[in-house]
């Protein structure tokens, strides 16, 4: 499980560095990681959906979606919603 979620080359590792790629999420074997990880990770789907883990708190969380404007802001709905999901589990833990 930690290799899967552990990127192995620059273009994969989360940040934005625009030297290596254009976005924030980092990517595993299948599962993308946020921006200044702490040990969470999640899975997204086109349109919206999400499987969101966060060992650190025992949380995980489900969201089903259809998000009708995802090729316009997809990006940034992915972003919010990864803050939301964070929110979340620190409140919970």
């Amino acid at each position: 499980m930690r290799a899967s979620v552990t990127p192995d080359a620059p273009h994969l590792m989360p940040g934005n560095d625009p030297a290596t790629h254009d976005w924030t999420l980092g990517y595993g074997y299948q599962w993308w990681i946020p921006e200044n990880p702490d040990g969470d990770f999640l899975a997204i789907g086109i349109y919206g959906e999400f499987i969101y883990v966060y060992p650190k708190y025992r949380v995980v969380i489900a969201k089903s979606s259809a998000y009708v404007d995802y090729n316009k802001d997809g990006d940034d709905m992915e972003i919010e919603t990864i803050e939301m999901f964070r929110a979340i589990a620190r409140q919970v833990r």
